[in-house]
């Protein structure tokens, strides 16, 4: 009983390895693809000239009130500083209108000092970004 299960056994394994060995193979022609490296930035927050102009905010700290990761310290108008999650504006890459704003301005005030009436839309990207955008 033993010896036929066994034979059974190894002329199925012989028949499906021929019958595998006789699978017809196809050659492709030439396979040509194209591709474009985009970068999409995850953790975006934008607020625009529709929620700034309902808000009407005297003060950057008005803009930010409702976002969680954003924070503005100030002792007045002139010494507002920007935190994104934790880090000092003057760590981040800040730009106004296409424009870097780097170094203090004053001393001990912050290095923008931003008009919130004259903003059109914010925009502040978190998290992981390109070596230009600062380390925050």
């Amino acid at each position: 009983m033993l010896r036929n299960q066994f034979r059974i056994v190894f002329v199925s394994c012989i028949v499906a390895s021929n019958l595998q060995a006789q699978e017809n193979t196809h050659t492709l022609g030439k396979v040509t693809t194209k591709g474009e490296r985009t970068f999409e930035y995850n953790n975006k927050m934008y607020i625009d000239r529709k929620e700034l102009q309902q808000r009407q905010s005297n003060q950057i700290r008005d803009i930010f009130r409702t976002r969680a990761d954003v924070n503005v310290a100030s002792g007045g108008l002139m010494a507002q500083k920007i935190y994104v999650r934790g880090i000092e504006s003057r760590l981040l890459r800040v730009t106004i209108d296409g424009v870097a704003q780097n170094g203090n301005i004053f001393h001990h005030d912050a290095n923008t000092v931003i008009d919130p009436n004259m903003i059109k839309e914010v925009e502040v990207i978190k998290g992981a970004a390109n070596a230009s955008a600062g380390p925050g």
